[in-house]
């Protein structure tokens, strides 16, 4: 069955592990939570010192059908309110 991918990017403190996010992100992500990759990472001047810009790819999927966008939605923002309870981040998207 075919998968739907929802992209996150989020400020964080450089010393922030990636790997402990892309954890949060699959704990909260279940059931559906297929994989999480990050896709982007960027400091720069748009950026504000000390900070970096990390972009998830989340891809939600179930093994015996096709999922619609109105049950990935409330799933999605559990991983987004999970991350933003755990981490000092600003969410972009």
């Amino acid at each position: 069955f075919p998968s739907i991918e929802r992209d996150i990017a989020l400020i964080v403190s450089v010393n922030t592990s990636s790997l402990l996010i892309s954890k949060a992100i699959q704990k909260a992500g279940k059931p559906y939570l297929e994989d999480v990759e990050l896709i982007d990472k960027f400091t720069g001047a748009q950026i504000e010192e000390g900070k970096c810009s990390l972009a998830y790819r989340i891809r939600y999927r179930d093994d015996k059908r096709t999922l619609t966008d109105k049950e990935i939605q409330p799933i999605h923002e559990k991983v987004r309110e999970a991350l933003k309870s755990s981490f000092d981040i600003d969410l972009r998207s």
